[in-house]
């Protein structure tokens, strides 16, 4: 999506509004405290999100209770496109370049910027990889605590790493998962919460992935490098 068609869809507060109640009740309103389906409107200000009152037990409920949006003084057309700013900027987008772009305090950028990236954090660790993947582990990002070999001899921090590909090999989603080391009991808590069962699973070989893989009820494909240190080394 561009800026533009975004700035079309979320152009306005009613329109970020109507979004988040899709969102939360795709089939109409629904009280959480009774089920009933039939509401009226409180309009506490301009600046706030309206509030749904239940019609039979009187619960009253906003479309950003329990989102990153909750309690927020700042408009949700300025959420929005906060979101979209630092959701499609592959650079980062910083909190000082957030703040000039939308007139915001530091503090208040600072606070959206942290939001959204938790919020993004959360969504990403809920993710899961399915079809064709190509799994690894992979040494990088510490300190090394040894003489520096290379590969699982390496006395460095692992960190599994899981790759989906698409129908013509290339890739689509990626996770990254730091772990304290490789036992199967490991690698399979990790792959239990990124992957989904069955698909192709490709790997250097290593028997944790293996044996992950007949968990999973996956096949299990070995791919070697022309690297001559393979299969340390797996492209």
């Amino acid at each position: 999506m561009t800026l533009l068609e975004w700035q079309d869809q979320f152009g306005s507060d009613g329109a970020c509004e109507k979004y988040l109640f899709h969102q939360r009740w795709p089939d109409g309103f629904v009280c959480p405290q009774c089920q009933n389906t039939a509401c009226w409107t409180v309009q506490r200000s301009a600046r706030t999100a309206p509030l749904y009152e239940c019609t039979a037990c009187h619960h009253q409920v906003s479309v950003t209770a329990g989102t990153l949006f909750h309690r927020t003084k700042v408009s949700l057309r300025v959420w929005f496109m906060a979101i979209f700013l630092v959701a499609v900027d592959k650079e980062g987008k910083s909190v000082l370049a957030l703040s000039r772009e939308l007139g915001l305090r530091y503090d208040t950028a600072w606070l959206l910027h942290h939001k959204i990236q938790q919020a993004m954090k959360d969504r990403n660790a809920r993710y899961q990889l399915g079809g064709l993947l190509e799994l690894d582990d992979a040494y990088f990002g510490g300190v090394s605590h040894g003489p520096g070999k290379r590969g699982r001899g390496t006395d460095q921090d692992p960190v599994i790493v899981g790759v989906s590909l698409d129908h013509q090999g290339h890739p689509r989603h990626i996770f990254m998962d730091a772990v304290a080391d490789l036992t199967r009991e490991t690698v399979l808590e990790v792959l239990d919460r990124r992957v989904e069962h069955q698909g192709v699973w490709r790997s250097d070989g290593a028997s944790v992935y293996a044996a992950s893989a007949r968990a999973h009820k996956a096949d299990h494909e070995v791919t070697l490098s022309k690297d001559p240190n393979a299969p340390v080394v797996f492209h």
